[in-house]
């Protein structure tokens, strides 16, 4: 059980920054912030901590999923990632794609030395008794303070250009490969991803990940933030989506399919949204993963427990509208929480119906496995809750190897047009520059 000490209140967002310079003297670490100062509908009903980070780990953990209700048995707090590669223990394949560029463990959660959290009821550190008392906790706070008034300037970093590893020919060849294969009814739809990549120049600052992170979240109002380390390999995210939240015996889930432009001229946006609640295309989408999750989840629900609460919303995020539908459902009696994610992990947003047909193809048509993108950051609770958001709109970085890696895709139908696929993959991928405030990239 751990004991909790309250933080002098202050500014959250320097708590945030000093919390992320501290990141880098430790060798595993988490930062989760949501930063969507107005939140709507089911985010805000699901809303429950505006930062919960972790730094240090008191132990790890890696493995196969099936097992990890068994490894994080403490009454704690567990924060960590699952990877994409987790389908290969799911859905076992043939697999086919090349390795990717910057390699995370299919699953990796670690219990943290110190927790810092900020909720309803303030900021407050949790540290084990067992392993730290109120001195060096105390000594902790102290540098957490000092960090969070006298904070280092976040030095302007450089994004280097990201390029294609797809060509433009390469990438339109594939989506109508994948039209044929909707056409002979193999599958309905299938998130079809490219990877953009660099090279970090060699005199790239260490603390390089952090002050492209702080750029990042200065320019990214959206309820997942997430800043995780692992040795020399960082996730510098900026999702808008949830994966997967357990709340008592409760599961939500809230796929995203279906994106639209923002206009500064309110009538304008006004029009783009309702294009985009009313436009066949996207609500096919949509509607399509919205059956896949019910299906995911019915089999770990109470019998007709399985609601769809809301069904193709549109969310106004600072940059784009957004289609969001969301599934609600009671855990049956006799399951436990880590079966919600064996049934429905990797998430249908980030695969296609049916799954495992989508799966089968993604690996084939992508050139390089996905790794940690399309997987899920988050944590577990002391009492087994969750909340996990895609790892989308993602920044991948191996500073040993000093590898950069952004992916983007969208969702292929019979309806969609190949050009407007590929373009959308390069707006997306474009977009971590106007997020990070640095030069755009070549197209």
């Amino acid at each position: 059980m751990r004991k909790w000490i309250t933080l002098s209140p202050g500014e959250p967002l320097k708590l945030e920054a000093a919390l992320l310079a501290l990141t880098a003297d430790f060798e595993e670490a988490v930062v989760l912030s949501d930063r969507w100062s107005q939140p709507q509908g089911w985010y805000q009903k699901l809303q429950r901590f505006s930062l919960l980070a972790g730094l240090g780990a008191l132990e790890s953990h890696q493995g196969p999923l099936a097992q990890l209700g068994r490894a994080l048995d403490k009454d704690d707090w567990y924060l960590g990632h699952l990877s994409y590669k987790l389908q290969e223990e799911l859905f076992p394949l043939q697999p086919k794609a090349a390795r990717e560029q910057i390699p995370f463990a299919p699953l990796s959660f670690f219990r943290p030395r110190w927790l810092v959290l900020n909720d309803a009821e303030g900021p407050r550190l949790g540290y084990d008794p067992r392993h730290d008392d109120e001195k060096t906790a105390g000594d902790f706070i102290e540098r957490l303070l000092e960090r969070r008034e006298s904070p280092e300037p976040k030095s302007p970093q450089q994004l280097p250009q990201l390029q294609a590893c797809l060509s433009r020919e390469q990438y339109l060849e594939a989506v109508r490969d994948l039209q044929e294969h909707i056409h002979r009814g193999d599958i309905y739809e299938v998130n079809f991803c490219m990877e953009f990549a660099a090279q970090l120049p060699a005199e790239t600052p260490l603390r390089y990940p952090q002050d492209l992170f702080g750029h990042l979240a200065d320019h990214s109002a959206v309820p997942f933030l997430a800043f995780l380390r692992q040795g020399t390999r960082y996730a510098l995210s900026a999702s808008p989506e949830r994966y997967l939240q357990k709340r008592g015996r409760q599961l939500f889930s809230m796929p995203m399919k279906g994106t639209a432009a923002r206009s500064a001229d309110p009538l304008h946006d006004a029009a783009l949204c309702n294009e985009l609640a009313t436009s066949a295309k996207e609500r096919a989408e949509n509607i399509m993963i919205t059956d896949l999750v019910r299906n995911d989840l019915a089999r770990v629900a109470q019998k007709a427990s399985v609601k769809v609460e809301e069904l193709c919303r549109p969310y106004p995020f600072p940059r784009v509208h957004q289609s969001v539908s969301t599934i609600s459902a009671t855990l049956g009696d006799k399951k436990q929480w880590v079966d919600a994610l064996l049934t429905s992990f990797p998430m249908g947003s980030m695969t296609g119906a049916p799954k495992f047909s989508a799966l089968q193809l993604i690996d084939r048509y992508e050139q390089r496995k996905r790794g940690l993108y399309s997987g899920a950051i988050g944590y577990l609770s002391p009492e087994k809750d969750f909340d996990f958001s895609v790892v989308i709109r993602t920044l991948l970085c191996d500073t040993q190897s000093r590898r950069l890696s952004y992916t983007a895709g969208s969702a292929i139908t019979a309806l969609s047009d190949p050009e407007q696929e590929y373009q959308e993959c390069l707006l997306k991928a474009a977009a971590i520059y106007q997020q990070s405030s640095t030069s755009a990239p070549n197209k």
